[in-house]
């Protein structure tokens, strides 16, 4: 019987074995020399044992076990049917020492198959986390804009209602009623030569088509710009003319070609009362 004390290369022999052990790889001898070392407490043979079930273990995670096709068992049974005894009786007659080599470079692939596959893992962890990164970082810039452009949209709605508070409340200020058949009405308020309108109930232009502002003044009209309002018929416009508007001005709305005209052409579509 081999020496068991631990030392020499019988010892190193049963650690290979130890680990071939964990594949279940033995025949009935070696394995029978194993347990009788196993028994005596060599602490180096049994963390040899211990680290190739460790590798097993892993390995099973990795590779699920898959059954052969019916096609492939039968070519894989005609085969071996067909082994001549002699390649039987070589493979009886190789060196011990050969079949734990082979042994031992199959359990070194399993380990390296097991850090490999944890080096690919973790770096597709980190693939993905930097993804995500990257979309959670185009996402707040996205949020960040939008947020900038709804707050310079606030700023110049608040800008605007406060130039319509001070023309609206300005004591010079002359109120003017404009309404039409439809229902849609507006007033405006002129200071000189500012006029601010605000309508209601008035549908948006066709298209290609807008409203018009003109002050009529001794049976002349003069422009005063070109509007449209929103999905719910309002409109806020604000305009200055090269002249003070007088106070016989009348005021009305017509609907004209988009860009406006000279002169008055469409319909009239909102009067002074």
């Amino acid at each position: 019987m081999a020496s068991t004390d631990g030392s020499g290369d019988a010892h190193g022999e049963l650690a290979n074995l130890a680990w071939i052990e964990a594949l279940g790889a033995l025949d009935p001898a070696d394995r029978a020399r194993l347990a009788a070392h196993l028994r005596d407490g060599c602490p180096a043979c049994l963390d040899a044992l211990r680290g190739g079930n460790d590798v097993v273990a892993k390995l099973a995670h990795l590779f699920a076990p898959a059954e052969p096709s019916t096609a492939l068992r039968a070519r894989i049974e005609r085969a071996s049917a067909r082994r001549a005894p002699s390649e039987g009786a070589a493979a009886r007659r190789a060196p011990r020492r050969v079949r734990i080599a082979s042994a031992a470079s199959w359990v070194a692939l399993g380990v390296a198959a097991v850090l490999g596959y944890a080096g690919w893992r973790q770096a597709a962890l980190l693939r993905d986390e930097l993804s995500s990164a990257r979309a959670e970082q185009a996402g707040a810039r996205t949020a960040l804009a939008q947020a900038e452009t709804r707050a310079e949209a606030l700023e110049r709605d608040r800008a605007e209602l406060s130039e319509l508070l001070v023309a609206v409340g300005a004591r010079e200020a002359r109120g003017i009623a404009l309404a039409s058949e439809t229902g849609a009405g507006a007033r405006a308020f002129v200071t000189g030569e500012r006029v601010v309108l605000l309508v209601h109930d008035l549908a948006s232009a066709p298209p290609e088509r807008t409203y018009q502002l003109w002050a009529i003044e001794g049976g002349v009209p003069r422009s005063a710009g070109v509007f449209d309002t929103d999905a719910e018929g309002r409109a806020r416009f604000r305009a200055k003319l090269t002249a003070a508007i007088r106070d016989d001005a009348v005021l009305a709305v017509t609907l004209e070609p988009a860009g406006g005209v000279p002169q008055p052409t469409g319909p009239i579509v909102l009067a002074q009362r």
